[in-house]
């Protein structure tokens, strides 16, 4: 019995050891890396700006005078932010809501125009962009007005306004 036992024991101890040799593994193997890169979906910006209608050139034209609108779309719904251009010759003042716009033959002459002060827009400093955004995704419309009492004068004052997607 003890010779049946120990010959139980040494089938079991070589089955045992034969298993680990045939078990499988892998070998030879090579790693590789790779950077996934995710790009920000394109969303197109519409801007639209309307001078209001019957302006009138005059004398002691009061603060806060409606002078044209904007409205900023997107084609996906993000926070929009707009700002006075850089692409043309206007001083901007008080941290972006001001500008003062030259006449276009009378370069001594502007007027002062403002961004209205708007609940839900907030400036945003990027670098030295400073932007006028939205708190929420959507469409955004504001006026703009003219920044202190003035005289104006009869002709043109070109004016432009940026805008573009805000990525928090």
């Amino acid at each position: 019995m003890i010779y049946k036992m120990k010959k139980l024991v040494f089938a079991s101890a070589l089955i045992w050891s034969s298993a680990s040799v045939l078990a499988a593994d892998f070998s030879d193997r090579q790693v590789i890396e790779a950077d996934l890169t995710y790009a920000r979906q394109l969303n197109k910006v519409k801007l639209t700006l309307s001078q209001t209608k019957n302006l009138s050139a005059g004398q002691n034209i009061q603060a806060g005078t409606k002078i044209a609108h904007l409205s900023v779309i997107s084609e996906y719904p993000a926070q929009l932010g707009f700002r006075w251009s850089d692409k043309i010759y206007q001083s901007i003042q008080e941290n972006g809501r001001i500008v003062q716009v030259n006449h276009e033959s009378e370069p001594n002459t502007y007027v002062t125009l403002a961004f209205a002060e708007k609940q839900g827009v907030s400036p945003i400093t990027e670098g030295t962009d400073t932007f006028f955004v939205s708190d929420v995704a959507g469409k955004l419309t504001n006026d703009i007005v003219l920044a202190a009492n003035q005289d104006i004068m009869p002709g043109s004052y070109l004016i432009a306004v940026d805008a573009a997607v805000y990525n928090p």
